[in-house]
């Protein structure tokens, strides 16, 4: 197959660096076409289906320029960008080498340093990519287990998944639930757990994750496993028989080391 050369206006010099080994933070504002593939089959942007390659360009090199000025990503995201999965919550995404994600996106994400901008095309558009500083922990996360150092080798762990209004699933629970009910929810959960109760009724009870729900079904992890990596790295740090809980795109996940 025939290597599509890059585009001109692509951040040739950043991409031409070493990537990051490690875990990197961004946030970007996507800009399509009515060329692209989601434009082209009727699932793109509105303003995107009305513009051609040469405008997008356009647009493209402007905000990348206000995002170098320090424009306020949140601001240029929410007026600018065409990702529903994060222009209304400046979402930060993080990205790692395995990360599953559009690879050139992935290229310029990890090879981006901090505050700094770049530009790269993909299937879906243009996308302004910004390196961010990572996000503070969320309050109900286990800041002090996810600190510790090493992680294990491999772990068996079971999980609660438990959504809101800003991170869920299909499940209807999470869809509806406002931030306050989430708090006293994964609180009074933990709380039981560490008094003695079993997960697996708690699972069919509560989770949100159909997977392994009613079945109570456990997961080996690893370092090498495709869990998302807030799961992941808190997974591989419970003791035995320990709970803590983590954030990620679904939801609020409280995690129990059973092996």
């Amino acid at each position: 197959m025939e290597r599509v050369p890059p585009d001109p206006l692509e951040s040739a010099d950043i991409l031409a660096r070493k990537p990051e080994a490690g875990t990197v933070y961004v946030q970007h504002v996507m800009i399509g076409w009515k060329d692209t593939q989601a434009s082209r089959s009727g699932r793109g942007d509105k303003r995107a289906i009305g513009r051609d390659k040469a405008e997008a360009d356009k647009l493209a090199k402007e905000v990348l320029g206000k995002v170098r000025a320090h424009g306020d990503m949140a601001k240029l995201m929410k007026e600018y960008s065409e990702d529903a999965g994060s222009k209304d919550t400046a979402k930060i995404y993080d990205v790692t080498p395995a990360t599953q994600m559009v690879e050139s996106f992935k290229n310029l994400a990890l090879r981006l340093k901090l505050d700094e901008a770049g530009l790269v095309k993909t299937p879906v558009g243009w996308h302004v990519i910004k390196r961010v500083p990572p996000p503070p922990p969320d309050p109900l996360e286990s800041a002090d287990i996810l600190k510790r150092e090493p992680p294990a080798a491999k772990v068996k762990v079971k999980h609660i998944l438990i959504g809101w209004t800003a991170a869920h699933t299909d499940d209807p629970r999470g869809t509806h639930r406002d931030r306050a009910t989430l708090d006293r929810l994964v609180k009074d959960t933990i709380a039981k757990l560490k008094g003695g109760a079993k997960i697996e009724p708690l699972m069919l009870q509560l989770s949100e994750d159909t997977s392994s729900a009613k079945a109570g079904t456990g997961y080996d992890v690893t370092a090498e496993s495709n869990f998302v990596p807030g799961f992941k790295a808190l997974s591989l740090r419970l003791k035995v028989g320990e709970v803590g809980a983590v954030k990620s795109d679904f939801g609020m996940h409280v995690i129990q080391r059973v092996e």
